[in-house]
């Protein structure tokens, strides 16, 4: 008796399973084949910190005025600047930002007083150690602009 009472609650059991399965199969996909298709991120979307171009020229905005190091709720930023000659403003060159523990709040975008900084749009950043998540944003720019050449 209860050998039939088991193969009636298994069958029961696959019944229920596929009337849940059975209609998903005729939605609409709304999953992508990442790597192969990427995704069009929506306006709203805060990916990693990257510094904002000059419009009509190669260099940045960033001031190193350190105001988004001394920001920083998670004290990952540390900022190099010089200034090119006496007198002249101060120019980063180097930006350093551990994202491996930055937790992406964006209060140095927000606090930046000459807007240098933006949420970049890109979504697969990935790295093989947790060394390689402390990045150079300055050199970062550079190589962005070199490939922009190329």
């Amino acid at each position: 008796m209860k050998y039939f009472r088991n193969i009636i609650v298994g069958g029961w059991s696959l019944v229920l399973g596929y009337s849940v399965t059975i209609p998903e199969i005729f939605k609409p996909i709304i999953t992508v084949q990442y790597p192969r298709q990427k995704l069009e991120m929506d306006v709203g979307y805060r990916g990693h910190i990257e510094l904002v171009r000059l419009p009509g020229e190669d260099g940045h905005f960033c001031l190193a005025c350190g105001t988004c190091e001394r920001a920083c709720p998670s004290k990952v930023i540390k900022i190099q600047g010089v200034k090119p000659k006496a007198g002249a403003n101060k120019a980063g060159v180097m930006y350093l930002i551990d994202f491996s523990r930055c937790s992406l709040c964006g209060i140095c975008v927000d606090v930046c007083p000459v807007d240098a900084l933006r949420h970049s749009m890109a979504y697969d950043l990935a790295f093989y150690s947790r060394w390689d998540n402390v990045i150079d944003l300055v050199a970062r720019f550079k190589e962005q602009q070199e490939q922009e050449r190329s």
